[in-house]
């Protein structure tokens, strides 16, 4: 199964967006590229996506999207950004 059909199907089977999903594998990868100018919108565009949709972060999935496509460090940072505000 290719990355993007797990997506598809992890997504489905929580009854989340689609789009959603893959949208912040996207931005995961964009930020693990460290391109610095684009990198604190890109992280605010993830912070948003999460809150918009009630994404728990501590669930298994967004964890291992998280690590797959981006990094631990990305991970921790929107941790932190969420319990800020």
């Amino acid at each position: 199964m290719t990355d993007l059909e797990q997506i598809r199907a992890k997504a489905a089977e929580k009854g989340l967006d689609f789009l959603l999903i893959g949208g912040l594998a996207v931005i995961e990868h964009v930020l693990k590229q460290g391109k610095i100018h684009r990198f604190l919108d890109d992280l605010m565009d993830v912070v948003e996506l999460v809150k918009v949709n009630r994404l728990d972060l501590r669930d298994a999935e967004p964890h291992d999207l998280f690590l797959k496509y981006g990094s631990a460090e990305i991970y921790e940072k929107v941790l932190r950004l969420l319990k800020a505000g």
